[in-house]
C-alpha cells in the first residue's frame, strides 16, 4: 500500500483499509474515549465497529520510551 496506512496520535490510532480509504479510529489510549477523539478531530471521524483499548506501557517499556521518544516527559510522566 502506498501512502499513509496508520496514524498514531496522543489520543489513539487510526488506520485505513486501502488506498483512497478514509482513516478510521481503531484504538484509544488509556483514559481516552471515542467521544474525546471525535471532539478533537477536524472532520467527521469514522470509527471501527470495535475500538480497542491500547494498554499502558509496562514498567520495563517506560525508560526507553522516555529516553528515546519523550525525553522532556510531555506525554510519558
Amino acid at each position: 500500500m502506498a501512502g499513509v496506512a496508520r496514524v498514531i496520535t496522543e489520543l489513539g490510532t487510526l488506520t485505513r483499509a486501502g488506498i483512497g480509504e478514509e482513516l478510521r479510529l481503531v484504538a484509544v489510549h488509556p483514559g481516552v474515549t471515542v467521544e474525546q477523539v471525535r471532539a478533537a478531530t477536524g472532520w467527521d471521524l469514522l470509527v471501527a465497529d470495535k475500538v480497542e483499548a491500547v494498554p499502558p506501557p509496562t514498567a520495563a517499556e517506560l525508560p526507553p520510551l522516555r529516553e528515546g521518544v519523550d525525553p522532556d516527559r510531555v506525554y510519558l510522566r
